[in-house]
């Protein structure tokens, strides 16, 4: 399934993300108007649902789907992420390298130089998602590296369906608003433009220490809303 149409699908669960949702999304564009191969940005708080929402459109993205060219449309995702960094696989230590010879800033700036390369030449169809792919890198090198993705995304191979990005960097995302994206908050009704301006609304020390038990909490709503989904097929 393209990234359009993944998007729009996983949007369609309005009880999951939606402005009342398990998962509070705040979506700043009309989802008819969104282009075939957009520049995603997803941004919100820890444990807002950014992470699940770039699995949940992972999903998608995998399921075959009929087109007027083709009997099916299927578009594999390349996620980097946190999550495949502390995983303990082989594969992990190709992707990222040894953190222990390196700096987390290099090993993420190598991995983003290594996928967008690999996108150039890769022959099947494709969407990278970088999951908070500034982590490590300090605000002087965050415009660069806006710029080198923003170009990336401007001059998309012919087999990638777009881009993703999931973030809570302002200077990133700043440094990616003259490319036009589809951007989502997750976990608020603040939009991105005001987060841009005006940063995101404080928490208090009350909330700092009680992070874990909300997300938690989440989890649990997340897993009983697929439970039903998936008792309802």
């Amino acid at each position: 399934m393209k990234l359009h149409d993944s998007l729009v699908a996983l949007l369609e669960h309005d009880k999951l993300f939606g402005p009342n949702g398990i998962c509070e999304v705040y979506l700043e564009a009309d989802i008819n108007s969104i282009k075939e191969k957009p520049l995603l940005i997803i941004t919100g708080d820890n444990a807002s649902g950014k992470s699940f929402m770039c699995n949940g459109l992972t999903s998608f993205l995998s399921k075959e789907t009929d087109t007027e060219v083709s009997d099916c449309y299927k578009v594999m995702s390349m996620l980097f992420g946190m999550s495949r960094r502390t995983m303990p696989d082989i594969s992990r230590a190709f992707i990222y390298g040894d953190e222990g010879n390196s700096s987390t800033g290099e090993i993420s700036l190598n991995c983003i130089l290594g996928a967008i390369k690999n996108s150039q030449n890769y022959e099947t169809k494709h969407v990278i998602m970088f999951d908070e792919p500034d982590i490590g890198l300090s605000d002087a090198f965050l415009p660069s590296l806006g710029e080198y993705i923003g170009d990336y995304y401007q001059n998309l191979p012919e087999n990638a369906e777009g881009l993703v990005i999931v973030t809570h960097n302002r200077t990133l995302v700043n440094s990616l608003m003259k490319h036009n994206p589809v951007t989502i908050r997750v976990g608020s009704q603040q939009s991105t433009i005001d987060w841009l301006e005006n940063g995101p609304k404080l928490k208090t020390v009350d909330e700092l220490l009680t992070l874990k038990e909300e997300a938690h909490k989440r989890f649990i709503a997340i897993n009983n809303y697929m439970r039903r989904l998936r008792q309802a097929q």
